[in-house]
């Protein structure tokens, strides 16, 4: 789970990163940037220029990093992994994202797999929203700063 949702979140940022550039980039100049071994294809890399790029606050940043930290985890364990493990549960209580919200009610509880998902999920939304126009530009605050 933590793979998938980890993935679209990367999906999301590199569409709204791909959103920032240039109009008339051709497909091969952007592919140059965001693809294969480009200085912008790793997650890392684009949460680091999204940060520099005034994209979003320090706030989000810590968090897309949370999410990218426990996404590597688990695409690297060779065993079944569970967020009950504190390897993943302090991360978790970390994300700013989902600070205030935890009295909502969550499908299957309060744990920290359906916390993760849920922080996720809201940047996910966040990202979505400014690159297609949902959201304005003043209406960034939707990212934390």
């Amino acid at each position: 789970m933590a793979i998938l949702v980890g993935a679209c979140v990367e999906d999301s940022l590199r569409d709204h990163i791909r959103g920032r550039l240039r109009p008339d980039l051709k497909a091969s100049e952007v592919s140059a940037l965001l693809d294969g071994d480009a200085p912008l294809a790793t997650f890392s890399a684009k949460i680091r220029f999204g940060y520099a790029a005034s994209l979003y606050g320090p706030l989000t940043r810590d968090d897309l990093d949370l999410i990218r930290l426990i996404r590597n985890t688990c695409a690297h364990s060779q065993r079944r992994v569970s967020f009950d493990l504190a390897v993943f549960s302090r991360p978790i209580e970390r994300l700013h994202r989902i600070k205030g919200h935890v009295e909502t009610v969550l499908v299957g509880g309060n744990t920290p797999r359906n916390r993760f998902i849920r922080a996720a999920m809201m940047i996910d939304m966040a990202l979505m929203g400014l690159t297609n126009g949902k959201y304005k530009e003043e209406d960034r605050g939707f990212l934390l700063p």
